[in-house]
């Protein structure tokens, strides 16, 4: 099994997703991010191959993010990152007045996919079988074409730094872009 996939994301692909949305809130001109910590700990989301619940991937993930948009003069709001916001609906609420909204999340994969191993005399499940970017938007959001298109670009911008894209979703959840995904 790929050691990156065991222990997260690499760290190639958080840099790139990193330098693509601060390339898109910077042509946006977006003067506050809400970066939304996805899961929490009473809904903690998919667990790694080595134990770790998703949410803390996500916690990590937003942290580095908001200390990279705070390197380029943008402002933060942090949301959820306690874990505490155990309704979806109060995520976009304590984003409520910021120029945009990312949530972080990891991708998971159906059940039947999974494959188990042992890791410190515990059985757990990984995959192989989908690796890539999935960007979603909010079909209820107040501004679904510019998200729509702020995905596009965030989409292109990762493809054009070399990463690919998974279909897996699709057509559970529509692409945001189906070229950019």
């Amino acid at each position: 099994m790929d050691q990156a996939r065991r222990h997260g994301f690499p760290g190639m692909w958080r840099r790139g997703f990193i330098l693509a949305a601060l390339a898109t809130a910077t042509m946006a001109g977006a003067a506050e991010v809400a970066v939304d910590v996805g899961h929490g700990l009473a809904d903690p989301g998919a667990i790694s191959a080595r134990g770790r619940p998703e949410f803390e991937f996500n916690r990590d993930f937003a942290a580095v993010l908001k200390t990279a948009l705070e390197a380029r003069r943008i402002a933060v709001r942090p949301v959820n990152r306690d874990g505490r916001i155990g309704s979806l609906a109060a995520r976009p609420q304590a984003a409520a007045g910021a120029d945009f909204f990312l949530s972080v999340h990891h991708d998971s994969v159906r059940e039947e996919l999974l494959k188990t191993w042992q890791w410190e005399g515990v059985t757990r499940t990984w995959t192989d079988a989908h690796a890539g970017f999935s960007l979603y938007v909010s079909r209820a959001n107040p501004a679904p074409v510019t998200s729509g298109l702020c995905a596009s670009a965030i989409g292109a911008m990762m493809r054009r730094a070399g990463f690919v894209p998974t279909r897996h979703h699709f057509p559970k959840r529509p692409w945001a872009d189906e070229t950019n995904a």
